[in-house]
């Protein structure tokens, strides 16, 4: 069951780069986001068990539905970036430990973000809901970037 799981994450994870990849190319910073009386937030993304991935076949329909949202939100002038995470990485903790694992909270794996450049975290919000990751399952924690 848990090789099932880490192949299926895996499936989905490549679908979502390749989705944040393409979505990428159509963003790009705000020429002074903080001039234009906007902020930047992240999104971050979360999967857990309960991720609905693609059915076999359907992965290319999925990357073409987050870049067409990546898309859109840039179209607006509120896309800034947004990538992919590996899935693997090292946990670093007090006293000099390190582990070769990635947390896992509450809310699953975090598997990738956006930034977006918004108003203020009602704008933003409003923006994450549109988000595509939340309709197969997946969280989305919005995060104001300071500075």
């Amino acid at each position: 069951m848990r090789i099932h799981y880490a192949i299926t994450a895996g499936v989905a994870l490549a679908a979502l780069v390749a989705g944040l990849a393409v979505g990428q190319r159509f963003g790009g910073a705000p020429a002074d986001v903080q001039g234009e009386g906007r902020n930047e937030y992240a999104l971050l993304l979360y999967e857990d068990a309960s991720y609905q991935w693609p059915e076999p076949g359907g992965m290319e329909e999925r990357v073409a539905e987050y870049s067409q949202w990546a898309r859109d939100i840039a179209a607006t002038g509120q896309y800034v970036t947004g990538r992919k995470l590996a899935e693997e990485g090292l946990l670093l903790a007090p006293g000099g430990e390190r582990r070769d694992a990635v947390p896992t909270g509450e809310q699953g794996v975090l598997a990738g973000y956006f930034v977006i450049a918004a108003e203020d975290l009602d704008d933003a919000a409003s923006i994450a809901e549109t988000c595509p990751h939340l309709r197969y399952g997946g969280a989305v924690s919005l995060r104001p970037i300071e500075g």
